[in-house]
């Protein structure tokens, strides 16, 4: 089988067993947008379980470098001075 197969039957499986054993929610991805969510749903009150196919947390953040892009900031927001 195939690499992402496997991981959808992984996840699947997980899922089962996690909602069985009482989680509110259920975050499939670490990334970055992943725990934001599951800290977003834990300060909620809700009962909280991440699971990711990787063997490290964080995504693809975690071969970033660091760089992070914004958008709408104060910064941008100032007039260009002309030339």
């Amino acid at each position: 089988m195939q690499r992402p197969i496997l991981a959808l039957l992984f996840i699947a499986a997980a899922i089962g067993r996690l909602s069985a054993q009482g989680a509110d929610v259920i975050v499939v991805g670490a990334g970055p947008g992943g725990l934001a969510t599951a800290l977003e749903a834990a300060t909620g009150g809700a009962r909280v379980t991440v699971i990711d196919v990787a063997s490290v947390f964080g995504g693809h953040a975690v071969v970033s470098e660091g760089g992070l892009s914004f958008a709408g900031t104060p910064l941008q927001r100032e007039p260009v001075p002309p030339r």
